[in-house]
């Protein structure tokens, strides 16, 4: 049951950002809708990163 109902919001989620995305094109343009899209990414993610910090499994690789 679980499964179905996250499907469910899934594909809600994906014809709602298909729907946002094709509006925000039309408005704005390509490059600006890619560039704000970038730009809010880029705001949600970094709290994330900063939190998280480096791995510590991080050293020089060996061929």
């Amino acid at each position: 049951m679980v499964s179905i109902v996250f499907g469910l919001l899934t594909a809600c989620f994906f014809a709602s950002s298909s729907l946002m995305s094709s509006r925000a094109v039309k408005i704005i343009g390509s490059a600006s809708a890619l560039a704000w899209l970038m730009l809010v990414g880029l705001i949600i993610t970094t709290p994330f990163v900063i939190i998280s910090g480096v791995p510590p499994n991080i050293g020089p690789s060996v061929p």
